[in-house]
């Protein structure tokens, strides 16, 4: 019976562990004139990640795969027909991120099974600062450091734990690919 009990408090104690939803602080561009490969930090010093284009060697931007510590996930446009649309996805974790209103692409909805947020720019049609505008679950910011520079990111990540990695990882990715060159 003890040996029983044991086990199931180790059970849950990985799966706390494995569940765990890390706190972002800055994205950077691994290359100065080059958007592929890109830094993840958090603010645990021993957990880092990366984001990177699928496909790199034919420059298209529809898929990218992540890795934050242990977690990866994908993020893909969901229809070939424009950039309206993306599903983030980190194991069973689904979030969507699409436009708000057609044709803006500055204010966008941010979903999973349970939460629906609304991320836009700051000011406008500015692509390089962004924010929450719900803050029922807490703050999310991201900004380019250098104004007007799309390589290097800091993020204030005050969300709480309801809110998924798969959302907070759409908002960044939503936030430096609307800054980033296209070429």
């Amino acid at each position: 019976m003890k040996f029983k009990l044991t086990c199931w408090f180790l059970f849950i104690s990985f799966l706390s562990l494995h569940a765990q939803n890390h706190t972002l602080y800055a994205v950077v561009s691994k290359w100065d004139d080059a958007f592929q490969e890109w830094e993840i930090q958090t603010l645990d010093e021993e957990v880092d990640g990366s984001l990177n284009m699928r496909w790199a060697f034919k420059n298209d931007l529809t898929e990218w795969d992540f890795t934050i510590g242990e977690e990866h996930g994908s993020i893909r446009l969901k229809f070939p027909t424009g950039v309206q649309q993306w599903e983030v996805r980190v194991g069973n974790e689904v979030a969507l991120i699409k436009q708000l209103w057609m044709n803006d692409l500055s204010q966008w909805r941010v979903t999973n099974d349970d939460i629906s947020l609304t991320f836009k720019t700051k000011w406008g049609s500015n692509p390089f600062e962004w924010e929450l505008r719900d803050t029922k679950k807490g703050g999310f910011k991201i900004y380019s450091q250098y104004e007007h520079d799309p390589r290097d990111w800091v993020i204030i990540d005050e969300l709480n734990e309801e809110v998924t990695l798969s959302m907070k990882v759409g908002m960044m990715f939503v936030a430096i690919f609307q800054a980033m060159p296209k070429n």
